[in-house]
């Protein structure tokens, strides 16, 4: 990846992988996919905040990217700034703390789990925290 536009339109195509796996009753994936692409809209919201052209390959010294490499959506939250945004919005908006504490039980772990460990609904739940147009983490993301 390039850019930032690069990092948000992967992001975008992982939603859409995760939907069509969801729609296919690949729920694993589903909810793997869709916990990877906060991962990488979090990343795109770092490099916008310390004007980093990419975050995976350029713009920054070798330790400093070294710092970006965490799969932990809370870790990568804090690194883009908005913690103390989202911790303020969570107090006036029950579904967005929902969908929040939901995503952030995903883990890059999640891609070695056995088949058939995620229920429907476990990953219609976890499908509709990231994506929700009204409360969702993307759309939080977006907009923040």
């Amino acid at each position: 990846m390039n850019n930032i536009q690069e990092i948000k339109e992967l992001a975008e195509l992982r939603i859409k992988e995760a939907e069509l796996l969801f729609e296919n009753g690949f729920y694993d994936g589903s909810i793997y996919l869709a916990g990877y692409s906060v991962e990488l809209l979090l990343k795109a919201k770092i490099c916008e905040l310390l004007d980093v052209p990419d975050l995976f390959g350029g713009g920054a010294t070798p330790e400093v990217l070294k710092s970006f490499k965490t799969h932990k959506l809370e870790n990568l939250l804090t690194l883009s700034g908005r913690v103390r945004k989202l911790q303020n919005d969570k107090k006036d908006n029950v579904q967005l703390f929902n969908n929040w504490s939901l995503v952030c039980e995903w883990s890059e772990q999640k891609r070695y789990c056995s088949c058939g460990t995620c229920t429907k609904i476990n990953a219609e739940k976890s499908l509709n925290a990231v994506t929700d147009k009204q409360n969702g983490i993307k759309s939080w993301l977006e907009q923040n």
